[in-house]
């Protein structure tokens, strides 16, 4: 096992022992005018930039714009994140003196989007895409957040080559706040594990174990815009990612329609019990597949009757009959109403065209993984070694027995 990191943006997490914390800002992502790019897209995205807003996508790609300048001037001058903050509060101030660094530094395509909008742009349109830019980086408001931030401690390109561990980390009333800089780091691994994956098999050679995403209230904590076409191309690229929803309404309200689309790309699937989404458990009973349920269907029928007539007078008669009829009626192996009371203890496996219940093994109730999780497995003594045995005889009970008759036989 590697170094396990912790990555509270918040910092208001301790960090446990043996584990160590982790440092991030996206400057260091602008170290490109490709990787500024990206870096911003995905903050803004995670954000709540532009919630509620009219036209709200014409203010959040104006703050990617704006954003992403600022990040590499950022760069390539050596000021960090909080000076970024301190930009977008006061454009009129810093605009030219920001365009200048980065013609200086090169930095043509940058230059002329920050000019576009610190510039050139009329100053109630101006104010409205800072305020809206600012809303991306309110987290770096806290004094805690702004120390933890400036200088990073954490390299992606070693990270997705190692054996460590990332903890993501913050408080359910902070995650709003904090998901920028959640999707920054994610980001910034995936562009990582993409180029690993790319530069070896430029050459050749295998890549090695992906890296693995086990994304807890995702929908929450790391909003990914792009989190479909992750899941769609990651895996051919060294990422593999496991999201959790509490049910699809959830990922609806996040991706939309994009999330009708999640049972497709995920083609595992474990469902545990408690949902109560009408549209989850039909789309998941769908899913289950259909049978053909075979109806046997008996008719017994017995009468007696009765016949008047004149001169013949009264007759009665007795008549029985008995007929079988067999037929089909296709129906969901799963019903919704089975999917929603899975027994306690249990989930639903279900990969592919196939799916079967399992036992849960919670980690706080079950071996190896209660010691794994405290730590107790780290106290346990070492085995005690192993010494050689003498050497069994060479006896065979079976040679002996057939001897020791041989024996008798001649004695006798």
């Amino acid at each position: 096992m590697g170094t396990l990191w912790v990555f509270d943006p918040s910092g208001s997490q301790p960090i446990p022992p043996n584990a160590r914390a982790l440092h991030w800002t996206p400057v260091n992502s602008a170290s490109t005018w490709d990787g500024a790019r990206a870096i911003a897209d995905a903050m803004v995205d995670a954000s709540q930039a532009g919630v509620g807003v009219e036209n709200s996508s014409h203010w959040t790609e104006s703050a990617k714009a704006l954003l992403a300048p600022l990040l590499r001037a950022a760069y390539v001058s050596g000021k960090t994140i909080v000076d970024v903050r301190h930009w977008v509060s006061r454009p009129n101030e810093y605009g030219k003196e920001l365009y200048t660094t980065l013609v200086e530094h090169g930095q043509r395509a940058a230059a002329d989007d920050l000019a576009a909008i610190l510039l050139y742009t009329d100053e109630r349109q101006r104010s409205a895409i800072c305020a809206t830019t600012r809303i991306v980086l309110n987290v770096y408001g806290s004094d805690s957040v702004a120390a933890a931030s400036q200088k990073q401690n954490f390299d992606a390109a070693a990270f997705v080559s190692s054996r460590d561990t990332v903890y993501i980390t913050s408080p359910s009333d902070k995650q709003h706040l904090c998901a920028p800089l959640v999707v920054g780091l994610l980001e910034e691994i995936k562009r990582a594990a993409y180029q690993r994956h790319a530069d070896a098999r430029s050459v050749g050679r295998w890549p090695g174990p992906s890296v693995f995403w086990a994304l807890d209230e995702v929908a929450n904590i790391a909003p990914i815009k792009r989190l479909p076409s992750i899941i769609s191309e990651g895996g051919g690229q060294g990422l593999q990612v496991m999201a959790c929803f509490q049910d699809l309404s959830q990922a609806r309200g996040r991706w939309h329609d994009a999330a009708d689309g999640f049972l497709t790309l995920f083609s595992t699937k474990v469902v545990f019990p408690g949902i109560g989404d009408v549209r989850t458990l039909e789309a998941l009973s769908t899913l289950a597949g259909d049978w053909d349920r075979p109806y046997v269907v008996y008719n017994a029928s017995s009468g007696r009757s009765v016949n008047f007539g004149i001169p013949i007078g009264v007759g009665s008669s007795w008549q029985t009959g008995q007929s079988v009829s067999n037929s089909v009626q296709r129906e969901h192996q799963l019903t919704p109403a089975t999917l929603a009371n899975i027994p306690t203890g249990h989930a639903l496996f279900m990969s592919g065209g196939s799916w079967r219940l399992i036992q849960c093994t919670p980690f706080y109730s079950h071996q190896p993984w209660q010691d794994i999780a405290s730590g107790a497995f780290l106290n346990r003594p070492a085995p005690q070694p192993l010494t050689a045995s003498n050497p069994a005889p060479n006896y065979d009970p079976y040679l002996r027995c057939d001897n020791e008759q041989a024996q008798s036989e001649r004695e006798g």
